[in-house]
């Protein structure tokens, strides 16, 4: 078991596009925000998330807009957004 704290940062895009793909896995992983780490701006890069095909620009200019507002509200949105070849987190990590 475990959480995905910290697979949006950016040291960590090549591990979130193979752990989005691993959906067997899913029903083992947790949410879980790594406070105060989304507080952070430079940790979650939603441009290296783009350049990675994981957003389109249009989700990143939103969820930039989120982090201003709330940057755990962001934490959560950019798991509930990105998505890698049709994969995404499924919905049982965060309930």
């Amino acid at each position: 078991f475990g959480d995905i704290s910290a697979t949006t940062s950016f040291k960590r895009v090549e591990t979130l596009k193979r752990l989005l793909q691993r959906q067997d896995l899913h029903p083992r992983l947790v949410h879980g925000s790594d406070y105060p780490l989304p507080a952070i701006k430079l940790v979650v890069q939603t441009g290296k998330l783009v350049d990675a095909g994981l957003l389109t620009t249009n989700e990143r200019d939103l969820l930039n807009e989120c982090y201003d507002f709330n940057p755990l509200l962001f934490d959560l949105a950019v798991k509930r957004a990105v998505r890698y070849n049709g994969c995404r987190f499924l919905d049982c990590i965060f309930r």
